[in-house]
């Protein structure tokens, strides 16, 4: 009886010895230290590279991220994932470390690898664990007190070590040939453009923000039409023979049009296949929106409910109605929007001698920012000088 238990005890030591490996290939890879935190809170990594296959000497895209993003990103603001690494295996067994890298706002990383061998690449994204710090919080949450800000709770908690599966990439002597791109129209074409396919539009779809820009009389980014052509007019004042008979003795008289030097088409601006104009001249006001192929109005703002020039008005100054100055094109880039936004800008100098702008949909023509934010928000964006 007592052999039989030994024999027993020695099956069963020997079946926790050969379990032992396959436990071990269980924990996680990466090795982590014990960190105080509020909370140890558990990570997971991931990765997607493409495409896949591709050609030697090709670029291989690297989206990595985390499925947490850094509680206090705000923006510009707070905290983000530091430290992230890709380790890349080539055909041959060799292994390169990639980064580190800092992610974005929403804990992702946007890398390239460019294969020089053929074969099979695999790639893996580490994330080492990280304390969070609180770190380049925004001050204006900062200055309204810690409870308003985003994710403040989860500052000091620990964010544990994480690595992604490992995910393969074929690569083959033959090059992926690019998805074939239009080639440009030699009749009449009409916007929008349909984006796929139709890159090489960018070289005759270019806009014109503004008459004072640089150059004036040509647009040096895109090629012009190289054909003398009329799409169509649209009158702008009255003119011609007016009805009064009692100065047909004297020759007749004509409807007044303007001065003789005075611009009838003040700061034209073309976006996206659409015209924008001011209407006429002082004391006129308002602008107009147009489809530059038809010819037809889409919108006309009136301007004049603005506070602003109301506020001008009641005071004895001569009105300021919203003329056009120029139109915007925000390129905007996020982590999760990308793409051109249009605007259309107004901008004249207060009797004060301050500089009051506002800024319009050029979608719908309403206004959409208080004078003082918009031009606060354009200098964010380009700097002191707008």
């Amino acid at each position: 009886m007592k052999r039989q238990k030994n024999k027993i005890a020695i099956v069963i030591l020997l079946l926790i010895t050969l379990s032992m490996p396959a436990s071990m290939t269980m924990l996680p890879l990466v090795n982590a230290q014990a960190v105080a935190g509020k909370y140890n809170v558990p990570t997971w990594s991931y990765i997607s590279p493409f495409p896949t296959p591709i050609g030697v000497g090709q670029t291989i895209s690297l989206f990595g991220w985390e499925d947490k993003i850094p509680p206090t990103a705000n923006g510009e603001y707070g905290d983000r994932w530091y430290n992230l690494t890709i380790i890349v295996t080539k055909p041959d067994g060799t292994t390169t470390i990639m980064g580190p890298y800092t992610s974005d706002p929403a804990g992702c990383i946007f890398e390239y690898y460019v294969p020089t061998t053929t074969g099979t690449y695999s790639f893996q994204l580490v994330f080492p664990g990280q304390l969070l710090a609180g770190n380049n919080l925004n001050p204006v949450q900062v200055a309204a007190g810690n409870n308003s800000i985003q994710g403040f709770s989860d500052i000091g908690n620990y964010y544990e070590p994480s690595r992604s599966d490992s995910v393969t990439v074929q690569v083959q002597s033959k090059a992926i040939p690019p998805a074939p791109a239009n080639p440009l129209p030699t009749g009449y074409w009409s916007a929008p453009i349909y984006q796929a396919g139709n890159q090489f539009y960018e070289y005759i779809m270019g806009d014109w923000l503004s008459f004072s820009q640089v150059g004036a009389n040509i647009n040096d980014y895109t090629q012009p039409p190289t054909t003398a052509h009329i799409a169509w007019t649209l009158p702008v004042n009255f003119g011609g023979v007016g009805g009064l008979p009692s100065v047909i003795s004297t020759g007749g008289d004509n409807y007044y049009s303007g001065l003789s030097y005075e611009n009838q088409f003040p700061n034209g601006v073309i976006m996206d296949g659409q015209l924008y104009y001011s209407v006429g001249h002082a004391p006129l006001y308002g602008f107009v929106d147009v489809n530059l192929q038809t010819g037809q109005q889409t919108w006309y703002q009136n301007g004049t409910a603005n506070t602003p020039w109301n506020g001008l008005a009641a005071t004895g100054a001569t009105p300021k109605y919203p003329q056009l100055s120029f139109g915007q094109e925000l390129d905007y880039e996020s982590p999760n929007q990308h793409g051109i936004q249009n605007f259309l800008w107004s901008t004249y100098t207060a009797p004060n001698g301050s500089s009051v702008w506002s800024m319009y949909d050029a979608f719908s023509g309403n206004w959409i920012k208080p004078l003082e934010r918009a031009r606060n928000e354009c200098k964010r964006h380009y700097g002191p000088d707008g």
